[in-house]
Protein backbone atom coordinates (compact mmCIF):
# COMPACT_ATOMS: atom_id res chain seq x y z
CA UNK A 1 0.00 0.00 0.00
CA UNK A 2 1.45 3.33 -1.07
CA UNK A 3 0.61 5.98 1.44
CA UNK A 4 1.55 9.54 2.30
CA UNK A 5 -1.10 9.93 4.91
CA UNK A 6 -2.55 9.32 8.32
CA UNK A 7 -4.42 6.03 7.87
CA UNK A 8 -6.48 4.27 10.54
CA UNK A 9 -7.44 0.69 9.73
CA UNK A 10 -9.77 -1.30 11.95
CA UNK A 11 -9.84 -5.09 12.34
CA UNK A 12 -10.65 -7.53 9.51
CA UNK A 13 -9.72 -5.01 6.78
CA UNK A 14 -7.94 -6.25 3.65
CA UNK A 15 -5.99 -3.71 1.58
CA UNK A 16 -4.07 -4.78 -1.53
CA UNK A 17 -0.39 -3.92 -1.60
CA UNK A 18 -0.69 -1.62 -4.64
CA UNK A 19 -3.53 0.52 -3.30
CA UNK A 20 -2.86 4.26 -3.08
CA UNK A 21 -4.04 6.06 0.06
CA UNK A 22 -3.56 9.81 0.55
CA UNK A 23 -4.59 12.11 3.41
CA UNK A 24 -6.50 11.34 6.59
CA UNK A 25 -8.38 8.08 5.94
CA UNK A 26 -10.27 5.80 8.35
CA UNK A 27 -11.22 2.34 7.04
CA UNK A 28 -13.69 0.48 9.24
CA UNK A 29 -13.97 -3.23 10.01
CA UNK A 30 -14.58 -5.80 7.29
CA UNK A 31 -13.82 -3.56 4.31
CA UNK A 32 -11.85 -4.96 1.35
CA UNK A 33 -9.83 -2.72 -0.98
CA UNK A 34 -8.71 -4.39 -4.22
CA UNK A 35 -5.52 -3.71 -6.24
CA UNK A 36 -4.98 -0.38 -7.99
CA UNK A 37 -7.74 1.41 -6.05
CA UNK A 38 -7.14 4.98 -4.88
CA UNK A 39 -8.47 6.49 -1.66
CA UNK A 40 -7.58 10.18 -1.98
CA UNK A 41 -8.35 12.30 1.08
CA UNK A 42 -5.77 14.96 0.32
CA UNK A 43 -8.47 17.68 0.14
CA UNK A 44 -10.53 16.54 3.16
CA UNK A 45 -10.83 13.60 5.59
CA UNK A 46 -12.41 10.31 4.49
CA UNK A 47 -14.19 7.61 6.49
CA UNK A 48 -15.04 4.33 4.74
CA UNK A 49 -17.69 2.33 6.61
CA UNK A 50 -17.85 -1.32 7.58
CA UNK A 51 -18.03 -4.21 5.12
CA UNK A 52 -17.51 -2.14 1.96
CA UNK A 53 -15.91 -3.55 -1.19
CA UNK A 54 -13.69 -1.25 -3.25
CA UNK A 55 -12.76 -3.01 -6.48
CA UNK A 56 -9.91 -2.49 -8.94
CA UNK A 57 -9.20 0.99 -10.34
CA UNK A 58 -11.85 2.66 -8.18
CA UNK A 59 -11.15 6.29 -7.22
CA UNK A 60 -12.69 7.61 -4.03
CA UNK A 61 -11.77 11.30 -3.86
CA UNK A 62 -12.80 13.33 -0.84
CA UNK A 63 -14.17 16.83 -1.50
CA UNK A 64 -12.86 19.69 0.68
CA UNK A 65 -15.61 19.20 3.29
CA UNK A 66 -14.65 15.53 3.66
CA UNK A 67 -16.26 12.25 2.66
CA UNK A 68 -18.27 9.82 4.75
CA UNK A 69 -19.04 6.42 3.22
CA UNK A 70 -21.64 4.30 5.04
CA UNK A 71 -21.64 0.55 5.57
CA UNK A 72 -22.05 -2.22 3.00
CA UNK A 73 -21.31 -0.21 -0.15
CA UNK A 74 -19.89 -1.83 -3.28
CA UNK A 75 -17.72 0.23 -5.63
CA UNK A 76 -17.34 -1.74 -8.86
CA UNK A 77 -14.34 -1.64 -11.20
CA UNK A 78 -13.34 1.79 -12.44
CA UNK A 79 -16.00 3.93 -10.78
CA UNK A 80 -15.15 7.43 -9.55
CA UNK A 81 -16.88 8.84 -6.48
CA UNK A 82 -16.23 12.29 -5.02
CA UNK A 83 -19.42 12.85 -3.01
CA UNK A 84 -19.41 14.21 0.54
CA UNK A 85 -21.92 11.66 1.87
CA UNK A 86 -22.63 8.09 0.76
CA UNK A 87 -25.30 6.20 2.69
CA UNK A 88 -25.50 2.44 3.31
CA UNK A 89 -25.88 -0.53 0.96
CA UNK A 90 -25.32 1.26 -2.36
CA UNK A 91 -23.82 -0.23 -5.52
CA UNK A 92 -21.74 1.88 -7.90
CA UNK A 93 -21.43 -0.05 -11.17
CA UNK A 94 -18.33 0.05 -13.41
CA UNK A 95 -17.36 3.41 -14.92
CA UNK A 96 -20.02 5.36 -12.99
CA UNK A 97 -19.12 8.87 -11.82
CA UNK A 98 -20.74 10.38 -8.74
CA UNK A 99 -20.17 13.82 -7.28
CA UNK A 100 -23.42 14.33 -5.35
CA UNK A 101 -24.51 12.77 -2.07
CA UNK A 102 -26.23 9.38 -2.26
CA UNK A 103 -28.63 8.13 0.43
CA UNK A 104 -29.30 4.40 1.08
CA UNK A 105 -30.02 1.42 -1.19
CA UNK A 106 -29.18 3.12 -4.51
CA UNK A 107 -27.79 1.37 -7.57
CA UNK A 108 -25.89 3.60 -9.97
CA UNK A 109 -25.67 1.80 -13.31
CA UNK A 110 -22.60 1.29 -15.46
CA UNK A 111 -21.46 4.47 -17.16
CA UNK A 112 -23.97 6.72 -15.34
CA UNK A 113 -23.05 10.13 -14.01
CA UNK A 114 -24.81 11.78 -11.08
CA UNK A 115 -23.92 15.29 -10.03
CA UNK A 116 -25.66 18.37 -8.72
CA UNK A 117 -26.54 20.04 -5.44
CA UNK A 118 -29.34 17.71 -4.26
CA UNK A 119 -28.72 14.15 -3.03
CA UNK A 120 -29.82 11.13 -5.02
CA UNK A 121 -32.15 8.94 -2.97
CA UNK A 122 -33.67 5.52 -3.56
CA UNK A 123 -32.72 5.76 -7.19
CA UNK A 124 -31.82 3.10 -9.66
CA UNK A 125 -29.87 4.63 -12.54
CA UNK A 126 -29.46 1.90 -15.12
CA UNK A 127 -28.67 3.41 -18.50
CA UNK A 128 -25.55 5.37 -19.30
CA UNK A 129 -26.95 8.85 -18.74
CA UNK A 130 -26.07 12.17 -17.26
CA UNK A 131 -28.25 12.67 -14.21
CA UNK A 132 -28.24 16.15 -12.72
CA UNK A 133 -30.36 16.98 -9.76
Amino acid sequence: MATDSNVTVQQRVVIAADTVVRGHVVIKSGTVVHPHATLDASRGPMVVGENCIVEEHVRLVSPPQGMTVGDGNVFRIGCHVSAPDIGNCNVFEPASRISTSITNFCVVGAGCTADGPAPVSYTHLTLPTIYSV
